[in-house]
Parts: structure tokens; C-alpha cells; sequence
């Protein structure tokens, strides 16, 4: 990496309140993509987002999907939401249990998973109290994401939801972020983004070795790896400081 060009392209999930970090030079620069909410408000967490008894949610975008739970596995509806809030693609979420003198034609308890956006309707099919339902509020809370070059900040940028994309949603769940670009020549580290630029001069370096990190912090457990979706593109160059 002592003479290369970076150039990192990334879709972050909805739900990221965290970065992904390129690290160079052994830990020496550390350039991140580091998300920051607007001010006054909280970070967006799973428990937040509430459950409401003898509601339905449901999505006129699709993307309804059903998973059979066990609650002596703990499976309940809380366990419910927190599956929705792991899932990117995930707006809103009903939990059911078998519905008592109703014609149900399953006893077994079931957690729907429902597309963005969603929205809750009272349970008029089954009256009794056996269904709970939430929505993932995640917009509430978008705040902007900075190019940030060893504690140093620039570049702020909000992202763009894919659903208001111009050329669609062709990830739904994830946003886009203007591309990363890194020159490196000798001691010299370059960091473009978002149409601005960012220099420093190492004093030494005891390592060539790069890598990347993601910091999922606000998804919940195990989440992290799908928060991100990104291509890196790495060329050589010729040295320009003798």
C-alpha cells in the first residue's frame, strides 16, 4: 500500500449507526466513513420502537415473509422485533399466537416480517388480544455521515434513501455513500470524498498492512456483517516524492 490508489464504493444498511473504517499503515491512518445523528436525538435502538397488542402491520411494497416460532425457545414477540430490527429490509413486524375460537388454521405462533415502509391496523379478524405488532422507525433518526481522517472530520454528507433513489431501489434497506478515494505515495496519505480533499504527512510507519473494520454499533446482535455492502479497487502507482 506504500504506492497505491484506494477507491472504496459502499451501501451502508438503514439501521447503521456506526462506520466503516479503512485502515492503513498498520493502524497509523485511519480513514472513516462515521455516521452522526442530528442534534437532540437518540440512537435508534430495537427496544424503542414499542409493541402495540391486537394490531396487524403490513407493507403495500411486499416483502412479507413468515418464520415459525418456538417460545420455549424464547421466540416471543419481543424476539419478534428484535428479528425485524436485524433485518435491513425489515419496516414493521406481527407477532401471533395460536387465535383462541376464531377458525385459526395453525396452532403453531408465527413472527411476519413485513417491507418499508409499514403501517399497523387494529385486528379485526382476531379481537382477542393474541396478535402484537411494531414498526422499525429508522428514518427518525438518518443523521448525516462524515469522511473522518484520524479524529479529523470533513465532508458531511446525508445519505440518500434507496427508495428515493432516481434510478430505483435496486438494494432495498441500504443507502448509498459518494465514493472514497485514497492516494498514498510514500508518507504522503490523500483522502477525497464528497468533493473535498483531506492531506497529511506520516512521520514513520512501521507497516504496509491495510484492512477494513465495520462498527455495526446500534443493530443488533450479528446484524454487523450485512450493514454494509461495499467494492474496493486498489491500483499501483509510480512514486511522485523522491
Amino acid at each position: 500500500m506504500a504506492h497505491s490508489r484506494v477507491r472504496l464504493s459502499a451501501k451502508v444498511s438503514q439501521s447503521l449507526r456506526g462506520s466503516l473504517t479503512l485502515v492503513l499503515y498498520g493502524g497509523e491512518v485511519r480513514v472513516a466513513l462515521t455516521h452522526s445523528l442530528p442534534g437532540g436525538s437518540q440512537p435508534f435502538s430495537c427496544a424503542s420502537q414499542g409493541s402495540h397488542n391486537n394490531t396487524n402491520a403490513g407493507s403495500k411494497n411486499g416483502g412479507q415473509k413468515m418464520i415459525v416460532a418456538d417460545p420455549e425457545k424464547g421466540q416471543d414477540a419481543a424476539w419478534c422485533r428484535e428479528t425485524c430490527c436485524a433485518s435491513s429490509t425489515c419496516g414493521g413486524w406481527t407477532y401471533s399466537d395460536p387465535q383462541p375460537n376464531h377458525g385459526n388454521k395453525t396452532a403453531q405462533n408465527e413472527c411476519w416480517l413485513h417491507g418499508i415502509p409499514s403501517t399497523l391496523t387494529p385486528n379485526a379478524t382476531w379481537p382477542d388480544g393474541h396478535a402484537w405488532s411494531g414498526l422499525m422507525n429508522r428514518s427518525s433518526t438518518s443523521g448525516n455521515f462524515s469522511a473522518v481522517v484520524n479524529g479529523k472530520a470533513f465532508g458531511s454528507v446525508r445519505p440518500v434513501k434507496c427508495s428515493n433513489a432516481p434510478n430505483g431501489c435496486q438494494t432495498p434497506g441500504y443507502v448509498t455513500l459518494p465514493p472514497l478515494g485514497v492516494y498514498v505515495d510514500g508518507a504522503v496519505v490523500e483522502v477525497y470524498w464528497n468533493g473535498e480533499v483531506f492531506s497529511m504527512a506520516l512521520d514513520a510507519a512501521n507497516s504496509t498492512d491495510a484492512w477494513l473494520e465495520v462498527d455495526g454499533a446500534g443493530l443488533a446482535t450479528g446484524a454487523a456483517a450485512a450493514a454494509v455492502l461495499f467494492d474496493v479497487d486498489v491500483w499501483p502507482m509510480a512514486t511522485a516524492v523522491h
